[in-house]
């Protein structure tokens, strides 16, 4: 029984060795393709994204301004002041509806543009916010002009 035992294992081992190369086949290494990144493009990569976040941060900068400028809660506390020195001269876009509280730091903002600009030489405009009938009201918590 002892020489049948050993008879059936030494068969075994020796198909396991037969096995082996037929199994060594399949033992390929799997390419797997990964785009080359250079260093000067990953520093370029991550300057941009540095870009944008300071833009982001100087957009919401801006906005937390415009509110804080424009921030209101009745009518009352709203004025239509000129944007720049030029006024409705440039049209629609040269004016604002501001809250009053700001109106003194937002007038010596706009003197100070006064210096570096001058006004071209035609008829302040009358249409929408630049007309008689405009008036600055609160809506949404900012002061909005309304025509």
């Amino acid at each position: 029984m002892k020489i049948a035992k050993t008879i059936f294992l030494l068969l075994w081992a020796g198909l396991v060795l037969l096995m082996i190369p037929t199994l060594l086949k399949h033992d390929q290494p799997i390419f797997v393709e990964i785009p080359e990144i250079r260093v000067e493009e990953l520093k370029a990569i991550q300057e941009a994204q540095q870009q944008a976040e300071k833009k982001a941060e100087k957009k919401a900068e801006i906005r937390e301004q415009m509110n804080r400028l424009t921030g209101c809660t009745a009518d009352d506390e709203c004025v239509i002041v000129d944007r720049d020195p030029c006024g409705c001269i440039l049209g629609p876009k040269g004016v604002i509806a501001i809250n009053v509280k700001n109106m003194v730091d937002f007038n010596s903002k706009v003197q100070e543009k006064a210096l570096n600009m001058s006004c071209p030489d035609k008829e302040p405009s009358s249409e929408g916010v630049c007309g008689p009938t405009a008036q600055a009201v609160c809506r949404n918590r900012n002061c909005k002009i309304v025509f």
